[in-house]
């Protein structure tokens, strides 16, 4: 009995492709939603679009964090876009989230047993930053993340 050579990969694999497609259909997205149609990358250039990318764990830290972190700034670099990553929640406060277009939560991951990602007033630069107009990515795991907090869950 002979086996075929067009077995489909193990599941690891197609998982991690899933997730990078995943990934940049998302980024994609709202990266077209924030500029318009046309000529994305010249614009983003231009208007200094920057993506924050913020992987904070206080429970499980998943192994994809670091290629999340990887694929947005590859994304970044293909698409004409800034890239900062932190696991800094001190990085959500107003002025700072200003310099943003886009927040992607990367695999964060929190209990209220083990701690919040974001004290009140983080949390509060957040939903402002949402709700004026920014944009949000959550990858994987983010959303087991905040547990607590109904505006994150609901």
């Amino acid at each position: 009995m002979s086996t075929s050579s067009t077995a489909a990969p193990p599941l690891r694999h197609r998982g991690r492709h899933r997730f990078r497609l995943t990934l940049f259909a998302a980024l994609l997205a709202l990266i077209g939603a924030s500029l318009g149609l046309g000529g994305t990358q010249a614009r983003a250039a231009d208007a200094g679009f920057r993506v924050l990318v913020f992987s904070k764990v206080t429970n499980f830290a998943h192994d994809s964090i670091p290629a999340g972190i990887e694929a947005v700034r590859k994304l970044g670099a293909e698409n004409g876009f800034e890239v900062e990553a932190t696991d800094d929640a001190g990085a959500f406060t107003d002025e700072n989230l200003s310099r943003f277009q886009a927040i992607v939560f990367n695999n964060t991951n929190s209990t209220p047993e083990k701690g919040d990602l974001l004290d009140a007033d983080q949390r509060a630069a957040l939903q402002k930053y949402v709700r004026g107009g920014g944009g949000w990515v959550g990858l994987h795991a983010a959303s087991a993340s905040e547990r607590d907090w109904d505006w994150y869950e609901g």
